[in-house]
């Protein structure tokens, strides 16, 4: 039998009853249309090697034929995450298309007295010590969320709730990321059954979805916690996690051991990452350097999950003392697209989309920077989301059309 014959038996038999219920297109929003006023590179949005990002498509295209349960996104940053104004759009217009299979990770921000992202509401009786990991040898380690609250009062209690109008992420299954010592936390509410999946990591499962709960800690010992992990194990979808800290570089996250041994169980099938802000502030880093630093998240994250696909983003243009555009800003972006270009990685060039440093003062000007001239105000960062998920549609479409012009071309070739 010919090869022709052999990949078209395939096409047919396997990805034909994919392509016959037709899959519909991505239907985006296009942010030169929402945003017609800022003067971008629109045509430049894209994503640059997406064909890296193919194991990923067929995972999701399993999801949109009812084959697949969940695909899961880890989107790791600095400041421009924490707050979660891009990464919610993104969540938000993902899982309109692909389903909502949970919120994903969450951290009681609150308590650690930092900002929190706008859906999430976490309370207590106690007061918590907190720590991020961009401290030099912090009390408290930091785990999978960059961050950790600790408290030392007995019977302390965390209630978490979303917002009114959040109740969208829905949930049946918590797993809560501890201190090792802790033996004794129960949550208050109709849950099932409790399971330690390994020392600090407990999965608890709900008889129903919901969308609060109250973690009970009754040791008297001191209570950590690092972060909560939401799901909807009724619902088939994406599950997009956001893993954001102030000041943070790919330097603070490589050097916390906790961090790296509690993220390998909220195991991923798309890394993101976001950083370069904080790292183009220090004059005496050389883009080498700052390149050494990405390779060895990759390594790490390669390490417990080597089928994982990566998303590099070239950071946003800001400013440098609130003077003039960063330099080295350009310096970065140049070197994570060479990175990118030579090792087949998926990029996101979001500094070349903005028109680079010359595109600076046109976002600070229309009041999508912040007086600081570093952060972005909620729309700068809305406009961010918007472009991105604009980005990974196109990609989605193109490989929807490949696998439809395959099919096509392999026919022909098998009649002649």
């Amino acid at each position: 039998m010919s090869f022709n014959k052999v990949v078209f038996l395939f096409i047919y038999f396997v990805l034909q009853p994919l392509l016959g219920q037709n899959v519909a297109i991505f239907q985006y929003k296009k942010t030169d249309s929402l945003y017609p006023k800022i003067n971008l590179d629109f045509e430049k949005n894209s994503i640059i090697n997406e064909n890296h990002l193919k194991p990923l498509f067929f995972k999701l295209l399993r999801l949109k034929e009812n084959d697949g349960k969940r695909v899961s996104f880890v989107h790791i940053g600095d400041s421009h995450i924490q707050a979660d104004m891009s990464t919610k759009i993104v969540r938000t217009e993902l899982q309109r298309y692909f389903g909502n299979a949970g919120r994903g990770l969450i951290f009681p921000y609150q308590l650690a007295k930092s900002n929190a992202p706008s859906d999430i509401i976490f309370s207590s009786n106690s007061d918590w010590k907190g720590s991020r990991l961009i401290k030099k040898n912090p009390d408290i380690p930091c785990g999978l969320s960059g961050f950790a609250i600790e408290s030392t009062e007995p019977n302390s209690f965390v209630s978490f709730k979303f917002r009114a109008l959040e109740t969208i992420h829905k949930f049946d299954k918590l797993t809560l990321f501890t201190n090792d010592e802790i033996k004794n936390i129960n949550l208050v509410a109709d849950t099932i059954k409790c399971n330690i999946k390994t020392k600090g990591v407990l999965d608890f499962k709900f008889s129903s979805l919901r969308s609060d709960f109250n973690i009970v800690c009754n040791d008297s010992i001191c209570t950590k916690l690092y972060g909560v992990f939401l799901e909807n194990s009724i619902d088939r979808g994406i599950i997009y996690s956001a893993i954001g800290v102030n000041g943070a570089k790919f330097s603070d996250y490589n050097s916390e051991n906790l961090f790296w041994n509690q993220i390998k169980n909220i195991k991923s099938d798309c890394y993101i990452l976001s950083m370069g802000t904080n790292e183009a502030q220090n004059i005496a880093l050389t883009p080498e350097n700052f390149i050494e630093s990405i390779k060895e998240t990759i390594e790490k994250i390669r390490i417990f999950n080597p089928e994982a696909v990566f998303i590099l983003s070239t950071p946003p243009v800001s400013f440098y003392k609130k003077v003039v555009p960063n330099k080295k800003l350009k310096d970065f972006s140049e070197a994570i697209k060479e990175y990118c270009l030579e090792n087949q990685i998926a990029l996101w060039d979001l500094f070349e989309i903005s028109k680079g440093l010359e595109g600076g003062c046109e976002l600070a000007r229309n009041q999508f920077l912040t007086n600081d001239l570093v952060h972005y105000s909620k729309k700068g960062y809305e406009l961010q989301g918007y472009l991105f998920t604009e980005a990974f549609a196109k990609s989605w479409n193109n490989f929807l059309n490949s696998l439809s012009s395959t099919v096509t071309k392999t026919n022909s070739e098998v009649r002649n």
